[in-house]
């Protein structure tokens, strides 16, 4: 079920912000794309309002122009974007999925799946995976952000889902 679509027209964040408690899992897919002057930025996923870089910790497994990542590291990075630099149409496509969001009991994990054009030649994929050993309670609001906001910001579309 479709619970928000946020569009962003001007760079900033993505808030969903009144998240009722009443699914399985919360899903979010779209497009997306930053406005920092490079050709790639990573977006940053926050939980509640936890906004502690430091309280989270990612895992990757991705390709990025034929090169194999894999990469650990205590940041909230969900997902790869392109930058300005980047070809004025590319856009990451995302898909994003947290499973018991709504438990008091069960720390908090989201897995991303992402592919973005960046430029001629640069295609990244890749999974990730963020958690937030401090977040047990019941999620109500997630952040996507550019990981150098507010001075960079995410363009684009993003459609926050419910599932039973």
């Amino acid at each position: 079920m479709l619970i928000q679509t946020i569009t962003n027209a001007v760079a900033g964040e993505f808030d969903f912000d009144t998240i009722a408690d009443v699914f399985s899992r919360l899903i979010i897919k779209g497009r997306v794309r930053s406005s920092v002057s490079a050709t790639s930025d990573s977006a940053y996923l926050f939980l509640n309002n936890d906004t502690t870089v430091t309280n989270y910790h990612r895992q990757r497994i991705a390709a990025n122009n034929g090169a194999l990542a894999i990469t650990e590291s205590a940041d909230p990075a969900i997902f790869i974007t392109p930058g300005a630099s980047s070809p004025a149409g590319a856009y990451a496509s995302v898909h994003v999925v947290i499973e018991g969001y709504g438990s008091s009991v069960y720390i908090k994990t989201a897995f991303s799946r992402a592919e973005a054009y960046l430029s001629s030649g640069a295609i990244f994929t890749g999974t990730i995976a963020v958690a937030n050993s401090s977040i047990t309670a019941v999620i109500t609001r997630l952040r996507f952000q550019a990981d150098s906001h507010p001075t960079d910001g995410l363009l684009g579309t993003l459609r926050l889902y419910g599932e039973s």
